[in-house]
């Protein structure tokens, strides 16, 4: 059982790493209150020209 062991000494880093990954990957004070900085009212670029740059 000697990689139970040096599971259990490296817990607290894991649990570290877990921590300090789920605040950066956090939402920003803009985003709690609503407000998207993706444009959602501006069609998308495949909706302007469907087929490409295909011209007759």
């Amino acid at each position: 059982m000697a990689g139970l062991s040096q599971i259990n000494e490296r817990f607290p880093l894991i649990w570290a790493a877990a921590l300090v990954f789920l605040f950066l990957a956090g939402c920003t004070e803009s985003e709690r209150s609503g407000y998207s900085s993706i444009p959602q009212n501006t069609p998308a670029s495949w909706e302007m020209s469907p087929y490409g740059d295909l011209r007759n």
